[in-house]
């Protein structure tokens, strides 16, 4: 949104007059909805990367907890029900990429991070429920401790589960011994997940010396990166065309999971809102002082508050 309002982009209309498959029917429509704004499309989705979250499967096995994937979402209480059953050095969870397990578990609950009029809504009665819920999971020792590397914790055999993204699948598969899988965010509630995603996309910018030539050029690369996209599968993403989801070649990388029901679909939730950016930065500012205690949880998030609608104002002037 803030690159057409700047008048950066133009839309994608010549390039779906020559390439009519170049359509919405023919990709993940969560991917495509993202690049429309005002009613006008501006871009073509490659993928969709986001959060996800892995599992230990030897670790699971010896906790006697592999029955929370049976229903496709861990939940916290899940998790909490863990205390004082591990190991010292184990721990349920990291902190990698908290700020967006945060900001999916605010949609699990209903809210949103902006209202109808493009206010930020960060301090929320929504946000302070899942901040405290992630608090309580650190408060019981289960999460990796403040200021170390979760993510390694976990690739050194004593996290039953890691929040980082699909991409990682990379290089968790080059450590040797770990045996892990792949599944949705961990949520506040046993009703819904949400697995905070973004998308790599193509766009054109605004460039009037773009002959039509060109621009046909263009569209002929994306149809043909339609087609044979199926190599971004081994660095992790979730392919965005459709002709290469719906692939039995597909299958067998492990993010496939993330397309294959509507739910699943669905769960793979990118937000629209124009200062998306700010709020993450904003969150991620005192998110991980909230939940280790290091500020009280109300201050956080009125700081948080303040500083996304600071970072929009000098925006505006």
């Amino acid at each position: 949104p803030q690159f057409v309002d700047l008048n950066m982009l133009e839309s994608i209309e010549g390039l779906t007059a020559s390439q009519p498959e170049l359509t919405g029917d023919n990709y993940l429509e969560t991917a495509w909805n993202a690049g429309t704004y005002e009613g006008s499309q501006y871009t073509i989705p490659l993928d969709i990367h986001g959060n996800v979250m892995y599992y230990n499967t030897d670790l699971l096995e010896k906790y006697d907890a592999t029955e929370f994937l049976e229903d496709n979402v861990v939940t916290i209480d899940e998790m909490l029900s863990l205390e004082g059953k591990l190991d010292e050095g184990d721990y349920v969870v990291n902190n990698a990429l908290i700020e967006w397990v945060a900001l999916g578990n605010v949609v699990n609950l209903g809210g949103q991070i902006s209202d109808d009029a493009g206010n930020p809504t960060i301090n929320t009665p929504e946000m302070k429920t899942v901040v405290e819920a992630l608090k309580s999971i650190a408060d019981k020792g289960l999460m990796t401790p403040y200021g170390e590397d979760g993510y390694a914790i976990f690739q050194a055999g004593n996290v039953l589960f890691s929040t980082d993204g699909t991409w990682t699948v990379t290089a968790h598969s080059s450590v040797e011994g770990l045996n892990f899988g792949m599944t949705n965010i961990y949520s506040v509630t046993p009703d819904k997940f949400t697995n905070r995603s973004s998308s790599h996309m193509f766009a054109l910018l605004n460039n009037e010396e773009r002959s039509d030539e060109k621009e046909a050029g263009i569209a002929d690369f994306l149809d043909w990166m339609r087609e044979n996209s199926l190599e971004w599968a081994e660095a992790g993403q979730i392919v965005a065309s459709r002709d290469v989801f719906e692939s039995p070649e597909y299958e067998k990388y492990p993010q496939s999971f993330f397309t294959s029901s509507e739910e699943e679909k669905e769960a793979s939730y990118i937000f629209e809102y124009k200062y998306y950016s700010y709020v993450e930065q904003a969150l991620g500012t005192v998110l991980n002082d909230m939940i280790h205690g290091n500020i009280e949880v109300d201050e956080g998030l009125q700081q948080a508050q303040k500083q996304v609608e600071d970072l929009i104002k000098e925006n505006a002037s």
